[in-house]
């Protein structure tokens, strides 16, 4: 006998709504009413495996809903807990949902005229922690602090096969190589002039913090934040992030790197900030124990 796949999500509606058309229904989705583990969804034929949860939003609170989960808001900030599989920004021309784009609705609709500017960003496919800014002169003070490198970021990874070292770093010099598929690599001494000067250094430090099952937990503090900074440097030590297929990690539900730590001085109040984000279940399943507490 064979099982039956996921329900699509304007099934998985109608279930939920069973007195509404599937015009409304596609309206809700249209609108911005229908979150899908916490993030807005649009597409009513993606599949919904069971277990995912699935909310429709009021009228009234549709706009102003967080798409995400909100780590902390003020006048100057706003830190949200990205999921994975969310862009963080998106182009016209690609007209796909983004987190960015989810935000400013959000703000718009409260009314109050306050914006959002982008200070970094995560792949598509990681996840964690965000930090927008709302103002120019807060997005002026963080990139700031990410250039002068006085924030603590720490991810938390699998990688794949076992480390031979309780820990180490990574430093040497990326560019970007290959622009229709975004992918990056480190210089070497045949590199041509040209291609050495466009590159930036790049430096990654990490610890291990438990292995099984082929797999190696490591805690991973950035020194610079180029593209792509961690995936690459653990592909070329032939430890390439599990589900990383660019950089030639096998199959997996989702690349497994996560925005685990976030710290830094509050760039217009001074105060101390710091937020952590515990992994999803790819993570602790594969090595229980391993993302409990990042080292101080």
């Amino acid at each position: 006998m064979v099982s039956p796949g996921p329900t699509s999500l304007l099934d998985r509606l109608q279930a939920l709504v069973p007195g509404a058309s599937r015009r409304t229904l596609r309206q809700m989705l249209e609108h911005g009413r229908v979150l899908v583990d916490g993030v807005e969804a649009r597409r009513g034929g993606d599949p919904v495996p069971d277990g995912v949860k699935v909310i429709v939003l009021p009228r009234s609170a549709t706009a102003a809903a967080p798409p995400v989960p909100v780590l902390f808001e003020d006048e100057h900030l706003l830190i949200v807990d990205k999921p994975a599989g969310l862009l963080t920004v998106s182009t016209r021309s690609a007209g796909r949902e983004s987190l960015w784009s989810s935000l400013r609705r959000m703000l718009k609709a409260r009314g109050r005229g306050e914006q959002i500017h982008l200070v970094h960003r995560l792949d598509e496919r990681a996840s964690g922690i965000l930090v927008f800014a709302k103002s120019q002169r807060a997005k002026v003070a963080l990139k700031n602090l990410f250039e002068r490198h006085d924030v603590d970021r720490r991810y938390a990874a699998l990688v794949e096969g076992k480390m031979p070292e309780p820990g180490g770093e990574f430093r040497n010099r990326l560019v970007a190589i290959d622009e229709p598929r975004h992918r990056v690599r480190s210089v070497t001494p045949r590199d041509s002039g040209a291609l050495r000067n466009a590159s930036r250094e790049a430096i990654t430090k990490y610890t291990v913090r438990g292995s099984a099952k082929g797999v190696t937990a490591v805690e991973v503090k950035l020194e610079t934040g180029r593209k792509h900074q961690i995936r690459v440097h653990f592909a070329e030590a032939g430890h390439p992030i599990v589900g990383d297929i660019l950089y030639g990690a096998g199959k997996a539900s989702r690349l497994c790197l996560h925005a685990w730590v976030l710290g830094f001085t509050h760039p217009i109040t001074k105060a101390p900030l710091r937020f952590v984000s515990r992994p999803g279940k790819e993570f602790l399943e594969r090595i229980q124990g391993a993302f409990d507490a990042p080292t101080s």
